[in-house]
């Protein structure tokens, strides 16, 4: 199992808590196979993007996360992808990023292809 986990800091100070998780497919509900949420939580004056994925049956694919803070003092980007691979039950933490800023000023969206499906967990405020 590839487990890719990355941290970059940037600069400024406060933040919001906000997630959303998606049914991966057409499916919806109870059916579907994967969820995924991209979620940004404040903890200390630190913004925290995560990226996660759940699997109800075991299933294997690939994530892009793309996140950007801009603000008067300046811009900081963040990309991240590559492959996971979960069995039934599991979750897995795909990318994480930590920010210095308010959370306004941060947009990301994350992306999740598996099994000839795509779909974009956008970040929700």
């Amino acid at each position: 199992m590839t487990l890719p986990f990355k941290l970059v800091a940037a600069a400024s100070a406060t933040a919001l808590a906000a997630a959303c998780a998606i049914p991966l497919g057409a499916q919806t509900g109870a059916d579907a196979t994967l969820s995924c949420a991209l979620e940004i939580t404040e903890t200390a004056g630190i913004v925290t993007a995560r990226g996660t994925v759940k699997a109800k049956a075991a299933a294997a694919g690939n994530y892009a996360l793309s996140l950007r803070r801009s603000d008067a003092s300046g811009a900081a980007a963040v990309t991240q992808g590559g492959a996971f691979e979960l069995g039934a039950g599991e979750s897995l933490t795909l990318g994480q990023a930590l920010f210095t800023g308010r959370a306004r000023d941060i947009t990301g969206a994350m992306t999740i292809e598996a099994g000839g499906t795509r779909i974009d967990c956008p970040l929700r405020r």
